[in-house]
């Protein structure tokens, strides 16, 4: 993993929140559950905008449950992507979602963007986030929508200060 590639990402004026979650759609990355979280974080903020790369099995019931749930103007559903720093880049924050997972890499790529980052707690998620981000038990948007309400609140200095200084342990680590 080419970690240069995920340097900082761009600031921009846009009133746009934009949050990104990287992962097949498939039961184990659990988008059913971000996506129950939406709904609730949509109730409070109208001024978000959730992209969702990845392909899978889910994708149809995907697209239908945002349908469902009418949250469909906050959500696109990407599919596979080969822009994936680029997308980092143009993003506020990042959300793992995911029930199962084994070392999430994407996690790492997220913070060498300096992306803030909520994750549930499951696999390698903690070791990777130490005392950064926002851990939520896996399975429960009610967390998993607070989580994202409480980093919409962040002032930008401290997510920026945060992420720099587990950017430095983190390559120290991979080195």
């Amino acid at each position: 993993m080419d970690l240069k590639l995920f340097s900082k990402k761009e600031k921009h004026e846009n009133s746009i929140i934009k949050i990104l979650s990287v992962g097949r759609l498939n039961v184990e990355k659990d988008y059913s559950n971000l996506l129950y979280a939406i709904k609730i974080v949509t109730q409070y903020y109208n001024n978000i905008h959730f992209n969702i790369v990845g392909e899978g099995c889910l994708r149809n019931s995907l697209e239908e449950l945002t349908l469902r749930l009418e949250i469909s103007t906050f959500v696109t559903l990407l599919g596979n992507r080969n822009d994936i720093p680029q997308l980092m880049h143009k993003s506020d924050l990042f959300v793992l979602s995911s029930s199962h997972e084994g070392l999430p890499t994407v996690l790492i790529e997220a913070q060498a963007s300096e992306l803030f980052v909520i994750a549930t707690d499951c696999g390698g998620s903690k070791e990777i986030m130490k005392d950064t981000g926002i851990l939520v038990p896996p399975k429960n948007s009610e967390a998993l929508a607070e989580a994202i309400m409480t980093a919409i609140k962040m002032p930008e200095s401290y997510i920026d200060e945060n992420n720099k200084k587990h950017l430095n342990l983190l390559m120290i680590t991979l080195i």
